[in-house]
């Protein structure tokens, strides 16, 4: 803690006095003066120089920490003033304190010096009061003779305070029969008559400071349905501490019986040879009710201890776990970015949902600074008003959730499945894999591919191009220099418009594209969301359409390469605007502000609809093709890096059943028909079937 403080001197000049190390700006700076308190009648401020300079030396002592140098100057120095300064200054948190003495009132031996203070709070900020130092000279030893008749007495010391000091603040015997008080820092005869009161004028020997903080329990995150995804328990850990275990196999023996406790690893964690003997090793965590329960059975246990926790419970740990998030210890960077209130040790979200929603879910925690006594409040110094933890209201569907993580099983490479509504726009399903921290549902951006010619095809039937119109597919097409192929050589020549869609004709839609005037591929691929900018409620990256500089660069953006980037969310939310009719920004978490809507031409949903069931039901997305409700769809293989030959490709898949929209992407998967459709199949099969959408 850095102090400093501020006095006026008997000579009415500024001084400012700061701890060696003090890095504060305006460490020197002088605080706001307060008025002095009334004085007696009969006394009136005295310019002394030593009274000034003693009370002085004390204010700076105290602000600057110099405990010692406190010490020597109060009077009585059986009193151990430094102890209650120092326990002021660590149970409240005194981060700075400024003081600004007013002019002595001296009566004979006896001064008073009032002054004003300002303690500045960790986390709760400055608070402000007036106090009072008296100051006293050293009582003269009456003769042993008696004194001339002539002699004035001097005038006698008031007696000290009737109540005694607790043991906490007496000095110890061995300083009182060997002192070792140091050398006052200020040659006077003049010394603090210390008593509780100069420490603040509510503080008594009966009485302390005091410092609280009351949270609430953390806000639970909800589903679309309102039921809980995250919840605060109350729980006990427990723990191994080796020093107390007499037999591992009893350990073993009540945890398996009585807790769910992974014993595998427990018996890991008792075998090991390098654990501290007085540490403490948590083994397993119970609910509290569950604990109460079967206390009796595992508290006598050697080498168990147990402690009692809020911990956080993920509904679905497994499916869930990834998108809501974690809670844990705070971190330092943390603790910098956020500030107060919060504190080191302090439990905050610490990735997904959790993390970003921190101050809505966790709220405000009650603070104040106060003295007490054992009746109860004396003053308060310091209330902070606190705020109410506020659930995060989701959209997601648990099934949907779990439909969408049980289509990855078994998925070898880093894969995305996000379901989303089709008349809300909001998402229903965001799961990804592997769990390395990189969110490919909704934070990853990645060339489109083919699933783009959803957008490319809406801006040709747009334009008038109708489904059965004649269109070239050759084997290879050359624009502006560039050539570009269909995969596997696939070249037919001439065919349907339709047909080129569904068949995924790479050299058809290039043309295609080549052909329409500028501007129209850029102000569809607007109607669709892409260079939009929207806020799911995570961190997200919509899509990107870079107008093409050239004709080369149309060509290739019209079948999703080029610049062309998109998130597997924002790919859903294409496929989602065919089936509605209205492209919807996504949504994660519901906040009541309104979703960014942009209407598709309806002259083009009817045949696009079309054109997306015939990918399906005849095209390259056979695979994702289910019984009753038809699937409609677009299959992509994105190429993705650089370098000579065949570059790798991302697998694709982007379509709707019913009112749920789905999008699947596999990081260097191949083929979208044959890796990304049946995942998409997994997904919507597990999905009830609704009316059909549009």
């Amino acid at each position: 803690a850095l102090l400093a403080v501020a006095a006026t001197v008997a000579a009415g000049l500024a001084f400012a006095g700061a701890r060696v190390g003090d890095s504060r700006s305006d460490a020197g700076e002088p605080p706001v003066a307060a008025t002095a308190p009334a004085t007696p009648a009969t006394a009136v401020p005295t310019r002394h120089p030593d009274v000034a300079a003693v009370a002085e030396a004390f204010l700076t002592a105290w602000a600057g920490e110099d405990w010692p140098a406190l010490q020597a100057l109060i009077s009585d120095q059986s009193l151990d003033a430094a102890a209650v300064h120092q326990e002021a200054d660590r149970v409240l948190h005194i981060s700075q304190a400024d003081f600004r003495p007013e002019e002595p009132v001296v009566q004979g031996d006896t001064a008073t010096v009032g002054f004003s203070a300002t303690w500045t709070l960790e986390g709760l900020g400055d608070y402000a009061y007036d106090g009072e130092l008296v100051l006293r000279l050293p009582a003269v030893e009456p003769p042993t003779t008696d004194p001339p008749t002539s002699a004035s007495p001097l005038p006698s010391t008031p007696a000290p305070p009737s109540t005694p000091a607790p043991p906490s603040v007496r000095a110890s015997a061995a300083v009182e029969q060997a002192p070792s008080i140091p050398a006052p820092p200020i040659d006077s005869d003049w010394r603090v008559d210390w008593w509780y009161p100069t420490v603040h004028p509510a503080l008594t020997p009966e009485a302390r400071f005091e410092r609280v903080r009351e949270a609430q329990p953390r806000a639970p995150i909800l589903a679309a349905d309102g039921t809980p995804l995250a919840v605060t328990d109350d729980s006990v850990v427990i723990a191994l501490q080796p020093e107390r275990m007499t037999d591992p196999q009893l350990i073993l023996d009540a945890l398996g019986a009585h807790t769910d406790a992974n014993l595998d690893e427990v018996a890991a964690t008792l075998a090991r040879t390098d654990l501290d003997p007085a540490g403490v090793y948590p083994l397993t965590a119970l609910p509290r009710d569950r604990y109460d329960a079967v206390r009796d059975a595992v508290y006598p246990v050697p080498g168990l201890v147990f402690r009692e926790e809020i911990t956080r419970r993920l509904a679905l740990p497994e499916v869930t776990g990834r998108l809501v998030g974690s809670v844990g210890d705070i971190t330092a960077e943390q603790l910098t970015e956020w500030g107060p209130p919060y504190r080191q040790g302090d439990r905050v979200g610490r990735s997904g949902l959790e993390q970003d929603f921190e101050r809505q879910l966790a709220g405000v925690p009650v603070e104040e600074a106060r003295i007490v006594d054992d009746a109860g409040l004396v003053e308060s110094l310091i209330y902070v008003e606190g705020r109410d933890p506020q659930p995060v209201q989701t959209t997601v569907d648990p099934a949907a959730q779990q439909a969408a993580h049980a289509a990855l099983e078994g998925v070898p490479q880093p894969a995305a499945v996000v379901g989303i509504d089709v008349a809300s726009g909001e998402i229903r399903a965001a799961a990804f894999a592997p769990a390395d921290g990189l969110d490919r549902a909704l934070a990853v951006a990645y060339p489109p591919g083919s699933t783009f010619k959803i957008v490319t095809a809406a801006a040709a039937l747009a334009d008038g191009l109708a489904p059965e119109a004649p269109v070239d597919c050759p084997p290879t097409v050359t624009i502006g220099g560039r050539t570009l192929g269909n995969a596997g050589g696939y070249g037919p020549g001439a065919i349907t418009f339709s047909e080129a869609f569904a068949r995924s004709c790479n050299t058809a839609f290039a043309r295609i594209a080549a052909d329409r005037d500028d501007g129209e591929l850029d102000a569809m691929a607007e109607l669709f969301g892409f260079n939009a900018e929207y806020d799911p409620g995570l961190a997200a990256f919509g899509g990107s359409f870079p107008a093409p500089a050239d004709l080369t660069e149309r060509a290739a953006a019209a079948i999703g390469q080029a610049r062309v980037e998109s998130s597997t969310m924002h790919m859903a939310s294409v496929a989602a605007a065919v089936a509605s009719g209205t492209w919807r920004a996504p949504l994660l978490v519901r906040t009541g502000e309104p979703v960014e809507q942009r209407a598709l031409p309806p002259e083009i949903l009817e045949p696009l609809r079309e054109m997306m069931r015939r990918v399906v039901a005849e095209g390259t997305g056979a695979a994702a093709a289910l019984p009753g409700e038809p699937v409609a769809g677009k299959t992509g293989s994105a190429e993705f890096g650089t370098g000579p030959g065949p570059l790798p490709t991302h697998a694709w898949f982007a379509g709707y059943r019913g009112g749920m929209a789905v999008a699947v992407l596999v990081e260097g998967g191949g083929g979208g028909g044959g890796v990304a459709a049946p995942i998409a199949a997994r997904f919507l099969a597990a999905m009830p079937a609704p009316e059909p959408a549009g």
